[in-house]
């Protein structure tokens, strides 16, 4: 007859348990207890029929998705809240928000209102005439000072020129002063005529363009100024100024030879002077170019005045067996 082997609950040997207790440790058998019966199945199921179920069906509401349902909702908003962590983070890091050394708020200046640019006066029209008009009829001087040292040229020199004399129809006639000759000047119809004084023969040589005056200064048109001031209320002077467009010649500007220059000035400005009506009175060019010891590689300075400007002139002839000397410099312009 088959027995009842079981394992002690002690020492885990095997035994009969029909024959006794363990025969190891002595410990008796003790058999197991039976667990209730678990009911499978629904609550309602168990007890249909009852009055513990409601006998009506239940009304289905079909359920709106929510935000909690889509995943791309946590994904982005977890991306965005790792994004202001490490903004904070780089701040705080900084001192901005906090810290051992906070940085203190910067202080927001409120910027002055912005000074409109002085609109040019309609007489500005008749200065820009008169300056690029070949036959401009005026008495003109010039004075120019030119300097320059190496690595601007191969070795330092300094120039003077000086001009006084009439421009009239495309002719021009005065004295000219080129270091320490005095010239007897005549550019008649194209012609350029010259002695040098005491001499009184005269030479036909060629012409060279930073000999010419007219027309003056490269202005082509009002672009290239600005008013530099307000209008005077008092009828003083209208005071213009180059803009960053203008690119003169600088040879004819200082009526002499600048093409050599191995360094050209940087910097160009010309100060224009005129009459409420538009007509010039006097000018002032600067050219310059810095050296690294603050001085200049380069510096041209050019002064003109202008006067009996619009004023017919009467033509001089080509020197000849009656030749006449240059005229004489009227009076200086008040104004000048």
């Amino acid at each position: 007859m088959a027995g009842n082997f079981v394992r002690c609950k002690r020492c885990h040997e095997v035994f009969d348990a029909e024959e006794g207790p363990c025969t190891k440790c002595g410990t008796p058998y003790e058999p197991p207890v039976t667990q209730p019966q678990a009911f499978e199945g629904l609550y309602v199921d168990r007890y249909a029929g009852t009055d513990l179920v409601p006998v009506e069906a239940p009304v289905l509401v079909p359920a709106r998705r929510g935000w909690r349902d889509n995943p791309t909702i946590f994904i982005g908003t977890g991306a965005a809240l790792i994004g202001v962590g490490i903004v904070f983070a780089i701040l705080f890091e900084l001192g901005v928000v906090g810290g051992s050394t906070p940085t203190a708020p910067p202080v927001i200046g409120v910027p002055p209102p912005a000074t409109p640019t002085p609109t040019l006066p309609a007489a500005i029209g008749t200065t820009i005439s008169q300056l690029n008009d070949p036959n401009l009829s005026a008495h003109v001087t010039v004075d120019s000072r030119v300097k320059a040292k190496p690595p601007a040229v191969p070795s330092a020199f300094s120039a003077e020129v000086k001009f006084d004399g009439i421009v009239s129809g495309g002719s021009q006639w005065g004295s000219m002063l080129i270091g320490s000759e005095t010239w007897d000047t005549r550019l008649i119809d194209g012609q350029f005529y010259r002695r040098t004084l005491p001499s009184i023969k005269w030479g036909h040589v060629p012409v060279v363009d930073y000999l010419v005056i007219c027309p003056l200064f490269d202005l082509p048109s009002t672009d290239y100024l600005e008013l530099e001031a307000p209008l005077p209320a008092d009828g003083s002077l209208l005071h213009f100024r180059s803009t960053s467009v203008w690119n003169p010649d600088i040879s004819r500007l200082a009526m002499m030879d600048l093409s050599g220059l191995y360094i050209k000035p940087v910097t160009d400005v010309l100060d224009l002077y005129t009459t409420s009506s538009g007509t010039p009175v006097r000018a002032h060019y600067s050219g310059q170019n810095p050296a690294a010891d603050g001085t200049w590689l380069v510096d041209v300075e050019v002064d003109y005045t202008f006067t009996n400007v619009g004023v017919p002139q009467q033509k001089i002839d080509v020197p000849g067996p009656s030749w006449k000397p240059s005229p004489t410099s009227p009076p200086e312009h008040p104004g000048a």
